[in-house]
């Protein structure tokens, strides 16, 4: 099978660019082709380039709104697209993925998009998820089926009206296994654990803390790296909930 997939941005390797990295590998490996367009080039075209995963960069493919500059990132995907004459097209993030879904529509190929979290999920403005939440419902059509990476996304989804429950699919993303050699042995070694993460709504670390209160012995050790406007308030938890001499805030 030929596959394109297709993401905004490039500038980082954040857990959306990891997703479609590691699946196109799979891909590769189960005897699909497979091609990755993104915008730009950066360090997740570096890592693409070091799988030998074929990808095109493309000019105006940019994260921030611009209806001109996003008119000219639509036709350079149908171009490209209309190239390669994929048998699938899955489309990742908010940019790539609306304006993916369109034009696979346009030249008549079976797309999916892969939602990684959604822009109207809690903690977004009111008027922000409105708009985000309007403009999934108006590119849900044009895809065979969204997967959501969670279960809570896809009620998210349903609870918004996004599309029907027949064309929302949840895939949990896949974890590597660890390695037994890298987990401690001894039952008198407190438990090390780190969060990398910054200190913001959507990680979440209020929900990592009463979960830990929960646990029946406390001989374990939470290391925090990272900043952000939260960073104060969840040291106030801690706190709050007794376990501060278990975490240490780096």
């Amino acid at each position: 099978m030929n596959i394109i997939h297709i993401i905004t941005r490039s500038d980082t390797l954040a857990g959306a660019q990891v997703h479609v990295r590691d699946l196109s590998i799979a891909q590769l490996g189960l005897g699909h082709e497979v091609t990755v367009l993104v915008g730009q080039s950066g360090p997740f075209t570096d890592e693409l380039q070091k799988h030998g995963i074929s990808y095109y960069c493309l000019r105006h493919l940019v994260r921030n709104i611009n209806p001109y500059i996003d008119f000219k990132a639509f036709l350079e995907l149908l171009t490209i697209i209309r190239t390669l004459n994929p048998d699938l097209v899955a489309t990742h993030s908010s940019k790539a993925g609306w304006l993916g879904r369109v034009a696979a529509r346009l030249l008549g190929i079976p797309s999916i998009f892969t939602a990684h979290g959604w822009g109207f999920t809690e903690g977004v403005p009111d008027l922000s998820r409105k708009i985000y939440a309007t403009a999934e419902r108006i590119a849900a059509p044009f895809a065979n089926r969204i997967i959501t990476v969670s279960e809570y996304d896809r009620q998210l989804a349903l609870r918004n009206k996004i599309a029907s429950p027949k064309k929302i699919v949840t895939i949990h993303n896949g974890v590597y296994d660890t390695s037994s050699r890298l987990v401690s042995a001894s039952p008198n070694t407190p438990l090390r654990m780190i969060k990398v993460a910054r200190f913001d709504i959507p990680k979440n670390h209020a929900l990592l803390f009463k979960a830990l209160v929960g646990l029946p012995s406390r001989n374990w050790h939470l290391d925090l790296i990272g900043d952000g406007p939260l960073r104060r308030p969840m040291e106030e938890l801690a706190s709050e909930l007794g376990i501060n001499k278990h975490v240490t805030f780096l």
